[in-house]
Parts: structure tokens; C-alpha cells; sequence
């Protein structure tokens, strides 16, 4: 895969991908999709920090936590800071 020329409209940037042959496309859910499915768990860690929460993806499919999005969970809510995408 390589990623191709960029377009922008406002503040919104999009790069275009380009693969050498076809591929199958990957598997992705959202963190709502995937929460609500009970595939992913989201916790505090034991030495609770305010900038970290604990995620674990226990589902086949990899999750995507887009940059803005609020996370519940923990003792308070916090917001991804930068996409994210990971499987188990």
C-alpha cells in the first residue's frame, strides 16, 4: 500500500491509498460498535493517571478510536488524543 496525493476542503485533509493489487479490505469497528458487541473493556489503571485509561480488545476485529472521541469509562470521562487502531 502507498498513500497518494492528499486533498483538502477547509480543514479537512484526505490522503488517498493505493494498493499493488487488489486486497481484502480489513475488518474495523468503531469503539462504540465494539463496547457495545462487550468486545473491548475500558478500565483505569491501578496507579489511576487522568491522561491514561486501559483498553482491551477482546474480539476479533480491530477497534478504531478516532482523535476527538470521548471515552466513558474509569472514575471520569476522557478524549483520544490521536487515532488509534488495534486489534487483540
Amino acid at each position: 500500500m502507498r498513500v497518494g496525493e492528499l486533498r483538502a476542503h477547509g480543514s479537512l485533509v484526505v490522503f488517498w491509498l493505493h494498493a499493488a493489487a487488489p486486497t481484502t479490505a480489513i475488518d474495523v469497528v468503531t469503539l462504540d460498535e465494539a463496547r457495545a458487541r462487550g468486545d473491548v473493556v475500558v478500565s483505569e489503571r491501578a496507579d489511576a493517571s487522568v491522561s491514561v485509561l486501559v483498553t482491551e480488545n477482546r474480539g476479533k476485529r480491530h477497534v478504531l478510536l478516532l482523535a476527538g472521541e470521548i471515552v466513558v469509562g474509569g472514575k471520569q470521562n476522557r478524549v483520544v488524543a490521536e487515532d488509534v487502531c488495534y486489534r487483540r
